[in-house]
């Protein structure tokens, strides 16, 4: 179901009852929800039949960072989760790695437009989840950046790379005088 389909409360009720498979919203944050977010991803976190999500066009860029991670550790807590995509925002990367680890079932995760931020540390461990993930088969990495310019993005790319899905493309990263989304 997606927010062109219903409302966000439609979809919350939806997310909560257990009655969809795929979660798909194509609209910022603040365009769509009505109630709390931290009972949208508590709800979302409990949820037992989603199987794919795909969150675009400044939904995640309209999030706190509070919120951000609380979204990645909601879906993370999906049993049935097989796929991701996630774009147009900026994450931290110690946050993919844990909905990584956490998330048993999935097969698929794709990051779009995304600014990854983190300290080589958090990469490191990101780029590990990836390799040790027992189902992960596609992961794909398509115009991200890293927000430190003395983190590449080079071994992330290479776990991608593992799973043979195709290109993926690095940009340069985010300096100081230039800033992503930071809701």
């Amino acid at each position: 179901i997606t927010t062109k389909d219903t409302s966000i409360m439609g979809i919350f009720e939806q997310v909560k009852d257990n009655s969809i498979t795929e979660l798909k919203i194509e609209v910022p944050a603040d365009e769509v929800m009505d109630e709390s977010l931290h009972e949208f991803f508590k709800v979302l976190g409990e949820n037992k039949s989603i199987e794919t999500v795909k969150l675009t066009e400044d939904f995640i860029g309209d999030l706190r960072q509070d919120t951000r991670k609380e979204l990645l550790t909601a879906l993370g807590s999906i049993p049935t989760l097989k796929e991701v995509h996630l774009a147009d925002g900026l994450l931290m990367v110690d946050g993919i790695a844990e909905m990584v680890s956490n998330a048993k079932s999935l097969k698929a995760l794709t990051l779009k437009d995304i600014v990854l931020q983190g300290t080589s540390d958090h990469f490191t461990a990101c780029e590990a989840a990836l390799y040790q993930h027992p189902c992960l088969k596609e992961f794909e990495l398509i115009e991200c950046t890293p927000a430190m310019k003395d983190v590449t993005l080079e071994a992330l790319e290479k776990a991608g790379q593992k799973f043979s899905t195709g290109s993926s493309s690095i940009s340069e990263p985010v300096h100081k005088a230039q800033s992503a989304k930071t809701a």
